[in-house]
Order: structure tokens, then sequence, then C-alpha cells
């Protein structure tokens, strides 16, 4: 893909919150998905995928998404990344880091009661917990996707309850 178009035709989205102030890196990335998730090269709503819709929102697995945009066209979207630590120590691990800071700094997530930025989500079938999946959780998918795909009906959010235990809830968070 080239980069400079995907970035230059991130433009800005001005509607319920999701505003035109938004980091350019932010920006492309979420181009990013738009175009892979029209084209179909990011599967949506299937096992592994990338992204999948709840009713909250639109999930961006994380770190997983994040690293992919950022090996592929560099933290920035532009095909640059900071420079690595010493002798490129900590690189892999840290790779897409930046560009998952980015989206958050738009402003375009719900957040935890306790201000979380990553939710976590039980995966269910035939009303039994199989796994967890964590991630960033787009209010107002329409803005960036249309349209919307239905929710994933194997994912509920996972609500927390004091001390260790958990259980899954239909409504534990807010949109």
């Amino acid at each position: 893909e080239d980069v400079d178009s995907l970035c230059t035709l991130a433009t800005p989205v001005t509607h319920d919150g999701v505003t035109a102030d938004a980091p350019d890196a932010a920006r492309c990335f979420m181009r990013w998905l738009q175009q892979g998730m029209a084209d179909g090269s990011i599967a949506f709503n299937e096992s592994g995928a990338l992204v999948h819709f709840v009713s909250e929102g639109m999930l961006l697995v994380s770190p997983r998404v994040f690293k992919e945009f950022a090996t592929r066209f560099g933290e920035d979207g532009r095909g640059r990344s900071p420079p690595p630590g010493p002798a490129g120590v900590g690189e892999d691990r840290d790779a897409g880091k930046s560009i998952q800071r980015q989206v958050l700094r738009a402003g375009w997530h719900v957040r935890s009661e306790k201000g979380v930025n990553i939710l976590t989500y039980q995966v269910t079938r035939g009303g039994r917990a199989l796994s967890q999946l964590s991630g960033v959780l787009i209010r107002n998918p329409e803005c960036f996707v249309n349209p919307v795909p239905p929710a994933n009906p194997l994912l509920v959010p996972l609500v927390r309850k004091s001390g260790a235990q958990t259980q899954q809830g239909q409504h534990g968070m807010s949109a």
C-alpha cells in the first residue's frame, strides 16, 4: 500500500465528538482500518480478528492491531518509527505503543469507570466462557465504518467484582 496516499485520505471527521484535531497518525490508523475492513484485508468479528464490533462500539484488539499497523507503516503511519532503545532492546515488544497512544489521544475511546483505557471482553460459546479479549473500545463506530457491522454475539463485557473473582455481564460498561 502507498503510505502517503493512505494518510492523505485520512480526512478529519467531525461527528458525535470525533474531532478534526485528532493526531494525524491516529487518523491515518483509522483510515487503514476503514480501507482494510472495506476491502477484506482486515477481518472483523471472527476468531483471530484484529477488530470486533460489540454493542458498546468497535473493539480494537490490543496490542495486536497497533503492532500490525506499526509493522506495516511505522509508528507515525508514514513509515517512520522512533529510534529503538539501546541496541534495539525491547524494539518488538514496544512496536505499536506509539500509534496506540496517538489513537488514545484522539479521545475516541471508552474508558472504564476507573479510567482504564484497555477493556476486557469474555469470549463465550453456548453460555460457557472460553477466553478473554482485551482492546481499545471506540465509541460511535459509525463515524469510521458505514454501515456498522452487527455486534459479535460471542463477546460480552467482563465485569470485575471486588477481589480476584470475575463474572461476565451484559451491561458492564457504558458507551
